[in-house]
């Protein structure tokens, strides 16, 4: 008897998505090429300014230890991380980040209204 009890319940939780079963684990490497994607081609991803001008950062170094060596690429490293430090700065004030005042999950609003306002909202309600 406890034996159909468990086999009712293994079969409620495969309907219910709750219990995998074995042959359909997901493989680890498909597991991190597809977190990956998602990181990659996710459409709210947005490009930082603090993120640009720290690549640049990193690019001026890199070619300061780097400067040594006989090769045309290295001023071109370093001409791209200033341009980098550059460009990020400038979207810092070409267009900052708009921030809404939230309490409890809704967003405050500022305006002030007048008596008219207040009035026909009670009237539309």
């Amino acid at each position: 008897m406890g034996k159909d009890y468990k086999d009712e319940i293994e079969e409620i939780l495969t309907q219910a998505g709750e219990l995998n079963p074995h042959h359909n684990a997901p493989r680890p490497s498909n597991s991190i090429v597809s977190k990956f994607k998602k990181i990659l081609f996710n459409k709210n991803w947005k490009v930082a300014p603090g993120y640009i001008i720290s690549i640049g950062v990193i690019l001026i170094i890199s070619y300061f230890l780097f400067r040594k060596i006989d090769s045309s690429l290295i001023p071109a490293i370093g001409w791209l991380g200033l341009t980098l430090v550059v460009f990020g700065y400038s979207i810092i004030f070409v267009k900052p980040a708009k921030t809404k005042k939230t309490w409890r999950g809704r967003e405050i609003d500022y305006e002030k209204n007048t008596w008219l306002d207040s009035i026909f909202k009670k009237l539309k309600k």
